[in-house]
């Protein structure tokens, strides 16, 4: 058997389905800005980083933000990582990727121990 050096792992649809919570997340952020997005708008930026998902959406949809309140861009793209981080605390047992546990403790990972904890106690 070949000794293998690293393994590299990438969360988003390799680890987990994590495309349906990501539509939730953000159709609620812009949705708190006055957009509402479609599958089609939220298709357009599938594989985007937040910060470009957000700059996506402002520059071709547009929404005010007169009044101060917070609803910028940086705003929006920290609402939508707030609303991941909530989704996957609540939904990281239903959409793990079948193997994954098994895999990582064969593997090992460099993960903060935090998160490994939590994917952990999703498991139960």
């Amino acid at each position: 058997m070949t000794a293998c050096g690293a393994v590299i792992y990438d969360m988003d649809g390799l680890m987990i389905d994590s495309e349906p919570l990501w539509a939730v997340a953000e159709t609620a952020a812009f949705g708190a800005v006055g957009l509402t997005l479609n599958a089609a708008a939220l298709h357009e930026t599938t594989g985007l980083r937040i910060d470009e998902v957000a700059e996506h959406h402002f520059v071709r949809r547009g929404w005010d933000d007169e009044d101060g309140a917070g609803r910028g861009r940086a705003d929006v793209a920290r609402a939508i990582v707030d609303g991941m981080e909530r989704l996957l605390r609540e939904r990281a047992g239903e959409i793990a990727k079948p193997g994954l546990a098994a895999s990582m403790d064969f593997f090992g990972t460099s993960s903060p121990q935090s998160l490994l904890d939590m994917h952990q106690r999703t498991q139960v």
